[in-house]
């Protein structure tokens, strides 16, 4: 709900296909996976991971084993 919401992604399937990896915590950015536009040589789309958006991330990563992608 959190990145739907404050991250702006439209599908409520998106935040699925989302891996750890995918986040920049330097420089707070998020690669979004958009198989939408995947064929069209553009496999992702880059957020910002915004003060409202950050609180919800750390909370999962605090609560992922290890080994979580």
């Amino acid at each position: 709900m959190s990145l739907t919401h404050y991250g702006e992604l439209r599908s409520p399937l998106k935040p699925f296909r989302l891996r750890w990896q995918d986040a920049n915590w330097e420089n707070p950015l998020l690669r979004v996976p958009s198989p939408k536009t995947e064929t069209k040589g553009k496999p992702f789309r880059v957020i910002p991971i915004n003060k409202a958006l950050m609180p919800y991330l750390e909370e999962v990563w605090e609560l992922a084993p290890e080994v979580a992608e």
